[in-house]
């Protein structure tokens, strides 16, 4: 905007009128004016109002934003262990010095582009793969450090440098997947099969306290039929005088028979059987038996004598 006054001076008694040209700029907030004087730097602009003198050949140059910008960008490079990587690099930096920033850098976002690739193909190289992977923060302090001492000079300061991406060869990343595949399949192999083996393991520890358990059980439950058998042959004897201890026993032989029968009997999926139902069969059982204790006393008599 140009403003034009009449300015009224005395010379010689006249009056003699003097037009001037003024021109007035605005700057928005973060933003510097960078103002030439005759094509030569003469100061800067501050956000706001401006006044230039275009008598005085005052003209702006160009506008430098104060914001913090960001420049993305990707290098290629190698590896140690001979695998090309692509390598995405993410700048944050805001200028200090406008003049030093317009004046002195001719392209600022491709040069500082060759300072990152120089930064990254110095220290890439020297690392295997795993090893870009697992320290990205260590690439991203270089290339911080490297931008700031080159960059200073310029008038430029170095936020920060993030590492946002190390993408090796469409290749390299089947082989790495198959390759984290099978070893992820194999430890699955050995979980399974030690579950398996633990599962064996309980399932054998369980049958063997059943086992025990059950052989306990009928351990007590003989010595409790023996207790009650010889309680019981006693109370009849005492009871019943000139009974024998054998007769005894073959009345209680001949109940447990019958109530063995009514079991057999009353269950409601029992299977048909044929035994002898005499009263004599009771007797013949129980001679059996004795004479079989009778013959397991004459073998160990004879045993022991010899």
């Amino acid at each position: 905007m140009c403003i034009r006054d009449r300015v009224s001076t005395q010379s010689t008694g006249n009056i003699r009128p003097i037009a001037m040209s003024c021109c007035c700029i605005c700057v928005s907030t973060a933003e510097v004016a960078i103002i030439e004087k005759c094509g030569k730097f003469d100061r800067l602009g501050s956000p706001g109002c401006n006044c230039l003198n275009p008598l005085l050949c005052e003209t702006v140059a160009h506008t430098v934003s104060q914001r913090v910008e960001l420049l993305s960008m990707r290098c290629e490079t190698k590896t140690a262990d001979d695998v090309f990587v692509d390598i995405g690099v993410q700048v944050n930096l805001k200028v200090e010095d406008p003049q030093k920033a317009y004046y002195q850098l001719q392209d600022p976002p491709n040069q500082i582009k060759a300072y990152v690739e120089d930064s990254v193909r110095a220290m890439v190289p020297s690392m295997k793969l795993d090893e870009v992977f697992e320290r990205k923060d260590v690439v991203a302090d270089r290339i911080k450090t490297d931008l700031r001492e080159n960059l200073t000079n310029y008038g430029y300061t170095i936020v920060s440098a993030l590492v946002t991406e190390v993408e090796p060869e469409q290749q390299v990343k089947q082989a790495m997947n198959r390759k984290n595949a099978a070893v992820r399949l194999r430890q699955a192999a050995v979980d399974e099969s030690e579950a398996e083996k633990i599962r064996v393991v309980k399932v054998a520890e369980a049958n063997a306290d059943a086992a025990a358990l059950a052989g306990s059980g009928v351990a007590r439950q003989r010595k409790e039929i023996v207790d009650g058998l010889r309680d019981a042959v006693k109370e009849f004897g005492e009871s019943v005088e000139g009974t024998s201890s054998r007769e005894v026993m073959n009345i209680v032989l001949m109940t447990q028979y019958f109530d063995t029968l009514k079991e057999i009997g009353a269950g409601g999926r029992c299977s048909t059987i044929f035994v002898p139902t005499a009263p004599s069969s009771v007797g013949n059982a129980s001679n059996d038996f004795m004479q079989s204790m009778l013959n397991a006393n004459l073998q160990s008599n004879a045993v022991l004598g010899q």
